[in-house]
């Protein structure tokens, strides 16, 4: 096996599709893979996250918090799995939920398996299709009905919507550069 991935990480229920493709290393844990993709897409970090491989269910383990997954299913430590030891194959497609509340469920599939001749530190972001939706917008139904609010300058929403996603938000762009002006700063964006 190589020691990198290269992930296509895609938004679901979004059309067109909502996507990054990132080389990320292998030995990276699914927390670490939980942050790159938050900095990838342009979320802030600011909800619980999930990954199921199979019938693995991987995420944060909190004092306090009980998992209540059956005994087959119990929440794996994303703090401490590797993620080469659950994905091992191109081909493999697993899935990372963002923010239980609107639901932001995206599809990972491992496009290509390489050795490290590029001399990839943790991850880099070599393409991707349109800006994020904004956090806390209601889901993929809530986003769209924020665009069809944003193109309606006359529609009662439309001041309030501007302000939740900023005067700078173009739906239609994907700014790479700047995701891997992020992604080279990684550690300053993790925190527990």
């Amino acid at each position: 096996m190589g020691d990198i991935l290269q992930l296509k990480i895609t938004l679901l229920e979004t059309e067109p599709q909502i996507w990054r493709q990132l080389l990320v290393d292998k030995k990276v844990t699914f927390f670490r893979l939980h942050h790159i993709i938050q900095l990838a897409m342009g979320w802030s970090n600011a909800h619980l996250f999930e990954f199921k491989v199979g019938k693995s269910r991987i995420g944060m383990l909190y004092d306090g918090i009980e998992d209540y997954g059956s005994e087959e299913s119990k929440l794996i430590n994303a703090l401490t799995l590797p993620i080469d030891r659950m994905v091992k194959s191109k081909g493999k497609i697993f899935y990372y939920e963002y923010d239980f509340g609107d639901s932001w469920r995206h599809e990972i599939l491992v496009e290509e398996i390489f050795s490290n001749q590029k001399n990839i530190n943790i991850a880099v972001c070599t393409n991707g299709q349109l800006h994020c939706p904004p956090e806390d917008c209601g889901g993929v139904y809530g986003f769209y009905q924020l665009l069809e609010i944003l193109n309606d300058k006359e529609h009662p929403e439309y001041k309030d919507a501007k302000i939740l996603v900023g005067r700078k938000f173009r739906p239609d762009k994907f700014d790479l550069i700047s995701v891997n002006k992020k992604l080279a700063k990684l550690d300053k964006y993790i925190s527990l």
